[in-house]
């Protein structure tokens, strides 16, 4: 073999370890994601109604506080959603007459342009660490 085969095979050869290690990653980002998930509604509850609490770990105090995340969503289909916002002289994404971005949406829904039964809004209690 010559050097430059050989470098090329290493250079693969680190390209596919590199690839196996983000899908280990991955798995491991998706198991943590669930466990922090099935742990938030008690340590929402440890909060408590005061909406914010101290806790000492390890040589720091971490301040925990309940936010409200909201996000929006379309409640019919794509097409509809379009013809609506274009019927109220709405804007629409400028790459495709035919797409409602999601910073359009968010835009529309939290300023109320359009009505829920197009633009749902949901609101979920998480957790903010400071």
């Amino acid at each position: 073999m010559t050097s430059s085969t050989l470098r090329t095979t290493k250079c693969l050869f680190e390209y596919l370890d590199v690839l196996d290690e983000i899908q280990i990653k991955a798995v491991a980002m998706k198991v943590l994601v669930a466990r922090e998930v099935s742990l938030r509604s008690q340590v929402i509850e440890s909060i408590g109604e005061t909406g914010r609490r101290a806790v000492k770990h390890g040589d720091a105090v971490r301040l925990l506080r309940t936010v409200d995340k909201e996000s929006f969503g379309l409640a019919v289909d794509e097409q509809t959603a379009v013809e609506f916002c274009q019927s109220m002289g709405l804007a629409i994404d400028s790459r495709s007459a035919e797409w409602l971005s999601p910073a359009k949406r968010r835009k529309y829904g939290q300023e109320r342009l359009v009505p829920e039964s197009i633009i749902s809004r949901s609101v979920e209690q998480t957790i903010a660490v400071d």
